[in-house]
């Protein structure tokens, strides 16, 4: 069994935090918090050593587009491009009518996956800065959007209760889960969906379910 220890409290963001990055060679963390900032923490120490400020409202979610650069949504409808070195922001993009709740990149680092409360998911080329695609298969908020490592499927849930598979080429829906979705993560082609207290693991490739985990199995 896995042991695990709260070795330390990191208590400077005002409100929620909404999302987190970890940078392994540089021991930084990156956290987005409701107070419309991205703050920066030293992991060994615990000290916050900085922030990144340029979102009208709350930033919803982080992902890495590389080593050098991460991409933030936010709740001003707004994705911005952030130089973590320089701690500046290098782009925005503003392909959403309503908040951006969820964001990830491609492999390849060429485009962002975005989830919206306008209802679609939006393909936005980063170079560029022009969205090249929109789906728009759910019938609420986009609460979450993966997409899988060989950049084949893209994963979104939403508050509609509906989780579906994208495939990128062509673009078209699987809908593979009906019911409340709080999460869904990516790792290997495998979806997993937590959803009413339940985790659910779905291969990506058949989206046929591979097995379902309640709290009595896990903890068995």
């Amino acid at each position: 069994a896995m042991n695990s220890v709260s070795k330390k409290t990191l208590t400077h963001n005002i409100g929620s935090v909404n999302s987190i990055l970890y940078a392994e060679t540089s021991k930084r963390i990156y956290s987005a918090s409701s107070d419309n900032s991205i703050i920066i923490w030293d992991y060994l120490t615990g000290d916050k050593i900085g922030s990144m400020v340029g979102h009208t409202s709350s930033v919803f979610s982080l992902a890495w587009v590389n080593a050098t650069t991460i991409v933030s949504g936010s709740w001003d409808s707004c994705i911005k491009l952030w130089d973590i070195t320089t701690r500046t922001c290098i782009k925005t993009f503003k392909p959403h009518t309503d908040y951006v709740i969820s964001v990830a990149v491609t492999p390849d680092g060429d485009h962002v996956i975005s989830g919206s409360g306008d209802k679609t998911i939006k393909i936005t080329n980063i170079t560029t800065g022009e969205c090249v695609h929109t789906l728009s298969h759910h019938s609420d908020w986009v609460y979450k959007v993966s997409i899988s490592p060989d950049g084949r499927l893209i994963g979104s849930g939403g508050y509609d209760e509906m989780f579906f598979l994208h495939e990128v080429s062509p673009l078209f829906p699987i809908l593979i889960h009906e019911g409340y979705l709080s999460s869904a993560t990516e790792e290997n082609k495998t979806f997993r969906l937590y959803s009413d207290g339940i985790i659910r693991l779905f291969d990506g490739l058949s989206t046929s379910i591979i097995t379902t985990i309640t709290p009595s199995t896990m903890c068995s």
